[in-house]
């Protein structure tokens, strides 16, 4: 479900779509759905809350059946998929527990398991191995290390060696395990959710591997398929987005030189391809059929022309160009999306803030006049127009634009130290809801007139005549 989903499916397409609809007749996921109802349905009984909240309804989790929306199986700590989330919470708990007990035994003169106070070490729920959970089922051999007494009179009695019964207990059922730890999970998300929760993605996976600019022809090669279909850099967008979020989750090495289309192939190439055909007329077509056998299932919705673009592009650039290609695409868009803003973001600037303003970005160069604009375009697509809104208009807007992964690659470290002189000289009263119009002052910067707001109209005035812009 995440590798098919993320980053592709809507909330509201995710409590519509039942568990069903998804599977449709593949065998395998039949087979995956089953082990996991039984596992709700052995649990869910003894779930009542999820971190201090008590679920609804009142004291259970409800049963799971095939027929559930897809939600209910999306590890989300809201709405629906809390239930999942408290599953898997009261589980590692368990777990952790019974551990931590084990190594309490054996500081209590258990010493056939002390081995086991070096062996166990602590990993993330998302890196677990089926080896590292504790998976008991009882064993008839593991009393093999007993006999009856032999003295007269006692031949009822059962002399047992414990030592040896506990040792091997230790090691069918712990010298593998590990404690689990949910510090770090990566929860599911939904379309347009990359830097809600993983704001750092893009600095983190630049940590894992080491990033370079796109070259001038890479940059045109892209450029000129954005021109050719507007579709296109919309569905890039979507890929990129899955393409950081499993880069962020793995633990395998790459070589850099690895390129895009290569790293997708090795993440999805075992996943089946799901379709879903129906003859009811409010059918919910999520991924509609696709006569391309041989495409990865992130492209079955994809049209010809779009897909060759993809396919050229992602063939020629590498995961060491990944986080350019992502700018390069989302500066692209976000040219044109900041002025789709809602107009909470569009609020006027009150005159005082308005002149401290101006003088705060004033005589700059036009260089960093440009990577202001482009750090506003790119937090306002982020976090106001994909973001839906989560950021309120009242909030300051400087400790937002204050953020390092909007400038990631952008500037030199010179340029960055200019930069952060323009925003510590910005006014307080700058919110972001004035976001849309610090914006337009910044455009209007690098045009040869500049239009000023005076009172509640607009006023055109060349750069020449206008004492605060005589140096730009």
């Amino acid at each position: 479900v995440i590798s098919k989903l993320t980053y592709t499916i809507h909330p509201a397409e995710a409590s519509k779509l039942t568990i069903r609809h998804f599977i449709g007749n593949n065998k395998s996921l039949l087979n995956a759905f089953s082990k996991f109802e039984t596992a709700w349905n052995n649990v869910s009984s003894y779930i009542t809350h999820y971190k201090d909240k008590f679920l609804h309804p009142p004291m259970h989790m409800i049963p799971m059946v095939i027929d559930q929306p897809l939600e209910y199986s999306l590890l989300k700590p809201e709405g629906n998929g809390v239930y999942l989330c408290a599953a898997i919470d009261y589980l590692v708990n368990i777990q952790n527990y019974f551990l931590d007990q084990t190594i309490v035994a054996s500081h209590k003169g258990c010493q056939s398991i002390n081995f086991l106070r070096s062996s166990i070490s602590s990993r993330p729920l998302q890196e677990l191995q089926p080896t590292a959970i504790v998976n008991y089922n009882w064993n008839e051999m593991w009393l093999k290390f007993s006999q009856n007494e032999v003295k007269y009179g006692r031949g009822g009695w059962i002399n047992y060696d414990f030592s040896k019964i506990e040792l091997l207990l230790a090691h069918s059922l712990i010298s593998t395990a590990n404690y689990i730890s949910t510090h770090n999970i990566v929860y599911f998300s939904y379309t347009n959710e990359l830097f809600r929760g993983h704001s750092n993605i893009l600095r983190d996976i630049s940590h894992k591997i080491p990033q370079t600019p796109l070259s001038h022809s890479d940059q045109q090669l892209v450029l000129v398929h954005y021109t050719k279909n507007n579709d296109c850099v919309h569905q890039l967008i979507n890929i990129l987005n899955k393409t950081l979020y499993f880069l962020k989750r793995t633990t395998e090495s790459m070589s850099p030189d690895t390129t895009i289309l290569d790293y997708l192939n090795r993440v999805f190439s075992d996943l089946v391809e799901i379709t879903q055909t129906t003859t009811t007329t409010d059918s919910f077509h999520l991924f509609p059929p696709t006569h391309q056998p041989h495409r990865l299932t992130i492209f079955s919705d994809i049209n010809e022309t779009i897909y060759a673009s993809l396919n050229e592009i992602l063939t020629h650039i590498t995961i060491q160009n990944i986080i350019s290609l992502y700018q390069l695409t989302e500066d692209t868009i976000s040219q044109k999306a900041i002025h789709s803003l809602s107009h909470n973001y569009k609020v006027s600037l009150p005159k005082e803030v308005l002149d401290v303003l101006l003088i705060a970005v004033s005589h700059r160069p036009l260089g960093v006049t440009h990577v202001l604009i482009t750090i506003v375009q790119r937090f306002a697509y982020r976090y106001l127009v994909v973001g839906n809104g989560a950021i309120k208009g009242n909030e300051g807007l400087v400790v937002y634009l204050n953020d390092r992964t909007l400038w990631l690659m952008l500037v030199t470290e010179h340029e960055g130290q200019q930069i952060d002189k323009v925003l510590e000289t910005l006014p307080n009263g700058l919110k972001v809801c004035h976001i849309y119009e610090f914006y337009l002052i910044l455009s209007r910067m690098q045009q040869p007139t500049t239009t000023l707001r005076q009172g509640n109209t607009y006023k055109t005035i060349p750069k020449r005549n206008n004492p605060l812009l005589t140096n730009m």
